[in-house]
């Protein structure tokens, strides 16, 4: 098996001036009710519009929902065990289109190195109505990870994952060769009227993902990747830190240096002349959500690892953030532990950008994760 990879079954400071103040003061330009006192910190900016779509099992199974950026009108939808669905950016005939994984019935990958036998999975669309159909067909393609990204048919026009191919050497063995970006284009504004025929996945040459090698072969040493918002860069994370590199010419370039960054996430639209990434550090237990800008400044933790006083105490891990539409909140994942190496329980909270003004959305229930936030 291929464990390194956790995403795959396979691979289960303003500075204030005192000189400046004080004239500011003297002139009557200061409030003279802040003299000597910092300022008080800004409002929070107002809650990001769009749906907010989660995967929930309340006890009778895993089933999609969505509800609105305050926490209310959830509601389920009639799509069960989509697992990490990807809702896309924008409506297409009416319609919110989710794309994931699911598994071909009595198909198989070939033996891992440890023996296991892994269901063989395909990609799929399924909108917020129920329908369901197949966009991938080829056994010879293990992926996973599915994103949207721009394409030929413009937002959501294409579809990207994580894989590699599957060959037989001169022994007749079956071994992994060619690890990195796969992708298809698609026109999901035809998909109601005319489903389409799956495809064979292509791999995008441009883009060199870390590679690394097991007893079967080669895999992408990778745990998680997104697009930026104009489809040009994609940012993932190896285990040495966060790099970017161009969809063009596959130019890559480190990011940042830090050990155990999972799950990036590109904001959707600029603050500050800048685009931001969210990504996860850690896991399990102690867990905690960064961000920082498209050039590897301002790097802060926006949900730090919460602390915890003794190993009776329940720790509290914060992963799966997901960017609101316009970038200004965010949403995410809270796991409690506690004597398990599984979450007791999960929630679903919300910030804003800079990590301030939490909200509980979702309090503690059995099992739940964010998929998207995306436009109405």
């Amino acid at each position: 098996m291929k464990s390194k990879n956790v995403l795959s079954l396979r691979f289960a400071l303003p500075l204030l001036v005192a000189g400046v103040a004080s004239t500011l003061l003297l002139t009557g330009m200061v409030n003279p009710v802040y003299a000597g006192k910092p300022p008080p910190p800004p409002p929070p900016p107002p809650v990001d519009s769009g749906a907010i779509y989660f995967n929930n099992n309340n006890g009778s199974g895993l089933q999609l929902w969505s509800m609105k950026p305050d926490g209310t009108s959830q509601t389920a939808l009639p799509v069960l065990n989509a697992g990490a669905a990807e809702p896309s950016r924008v409506l297409h005939g009416g319609k919110r289109w989710f794309v994931t994984m699911q598994t071909i019935p009595n198909e198989f990958y070939p033996t891992d190195p440890n023996g296991n036998d892994y269901p063989r999975q395909e990609l799929f669309a399924v909108s917020d109505q129920g329908e369901s159909f197949q966009l991938t067909d080829n056994p010879a393609i293990e992926a996973y990870e599915p994103r949207w990204t721009s394409g030929v048919g413009g937002v959501d026009g294409r579809i990207t994952l994580v894989g590699l191919r599957w060959v037989q050497d001169a022994d007749g063995k079956s071994v992994s060769i060619e690890p990195g970006v796969y992708y298809i284009d698609v026109t999901p504004e035809t998909w109601t009227s005319a489903p389409p025929a799956p495809q064979s996945p292509q791999r995008l040459d441009t883009i060199s993902l870390p590679v690394a090698q097991d007893a079967v072969g080669y895999y992408a040493d990778v745990s998680g990747y997104d697009w930026s918002p104009d489809g040009t860069h994609v940012v993932y994370a190896a285990s040495d830190g966060l790099y970017i590199a161009q969809a063009s010419d596959g130019a890559t370039g480190q990011l940042l240096t830090v050990s155990g960054a999972t799950s990036p996430r590109w904001s959707p639209v600029q603050a500050n002349g800048r685009t931001q990434i969210l990504f996860g550090v850690g896991g399990g237990h102690n867990g905690r959500i960064d961000r920082v800008n498209d050039d590897g400044s301002g790097w802060i933790a926006v949900i730090p690892a919460l602390p915890h006083k003794d190993k009776n105490e329940a720790r509290i891990s914060p992963n799966s953030a997901r960017w609101s539409p316009a970038g200004s909140h965010f949403v995410y994942r809270v796991e409690q532990y506690k004597f398990s190496l599984l979450p007791e329980s999960t929630a679903i909270d919300r910030a804003a950008a800079d990590g301030s003004g939490k909200t509980v959305l979702i309090s503690v229930v059995r099992w739940c994760v964010p998929l998207g936030w995306v436009s109405p």
